[in-house]
């Protein structure tokens, strides 16, 4: 997102995951900069407020690189989860289908195709 930072932006964490972050408001970062034992990035002028992190976005990133990357995925996860920070695990089509909390959610189906021949008339 243009206008809010950091938003979009994925980190690999410890174990080779990446984790999306979607911090949208000051205090959000300062939870995720809590969180991440850098509070002292929280309290620096261009990372303070939004605008200012947008201006400085990948100085911003240099920061939370290496903090993210010494931390498990799923404990950074279930950290945010409970602060309050939007940041979600990036994962593949099939962890998702096979994730019981929202497989149910979704329909898979396998159906057989035909082949056509080229070209082939829509009636």
């Amino acid at each position: 997102h243009p206008n809010i930072a950091p938003y979009g932006e994925t980190f690999k964490c410890k174990d080779g995951k990446l984790i999306l972050l979607a911090v949208g408001s000051d205090s959000q970062f300062a939870e995720l900069c809590n969180i991440l034992d850098i509070s002292d990035v929280a309290e620096d002028h261009r990372f303070k407020h939004n605008p200012a992190r947008v201006e400085n976005r990948l100085s911003l990133a240099e920061k939370l690189r290496p903090a993210i990357a010494q931390r498990a995925s799923e404990e950074l996860s279930d950290q945010f989860v409970t602060a309050g920070v939007p940041a979600g695990i990036v994962r593949s089509i099939d962890q998702v289908l096979s994730d019981p909390s929202v497989g149910h959610l979704l329909v898979k189906d396998e159906v057989g195709h035909r082949v056509t021949q080229v070209p082939f008339v829509i009636e």
